[in-house]
């Protein structure tokens, strides 16, 4: 992923009752769950989810899992707390869902930095939109990488 990532649209699919309880085959397929306001913009399209980073998306605010029920953080304060360097923080990728002129970031690509050049890390899923939720609609976007 480089920092001149441009915003693109990323493809998705509803999970239905059958498949809902699988997780994704693909390696580079993020499982989420809309919340219910999102989910009814789902079924209108007026939701779209898009692969940006930083510099194309600031003021982004995240809330990682372990957060749950505290303030959102600023995406470059949830980074450093991470320990991605500085000069990495920028062109961190980042999942968003647009609905409308709202933007809410879905999912963050967090680098491994003890892994060397490669690029190694995971996605960390903002608390809001965490698979495990009672209510709201799952989806799996595809070939996120």
């Amino acid at each position: 992923l480089s920092a001149e990532l441009q915003d693109s649209n990323l493809l998705w699919s509803k999970m239905d009752s059958d498949t809902a309880d699988r997780e994704p085959r693909n390696s580079s397929d993020i499982l989420v769950q809309l919340p219910p306001n999102l989910a009814r913009k789902l079924e209108t399209d007026e939701i779209h989810f898009v692969l940006t980073n930083i510099t194309n998306s600031p003021g982004l605010k995240f809330n990682p899992p372990w957060r749950r029920n505290r303030t959102p953080l600023k995406m470059k304060d949830f980074l450093r707390g991470q320990k991605v360097p500085l000069h990495r923080r920028s062109c961190a990728s980042i999942v968003c869902a647009q609905a409308g002129t709202d933007t809410h970031a879905v999912a963050v690509f967090v680098e491994d930095t003890k892994a060397g050049d490669e690029l190694n890390g995971k996605w960390v899923v903002n608390c809001d939109f965490e698979a495990n939720q009672a209510e709201g609609v799952k989806v799996i976007l595809h070939g996120v990488s």
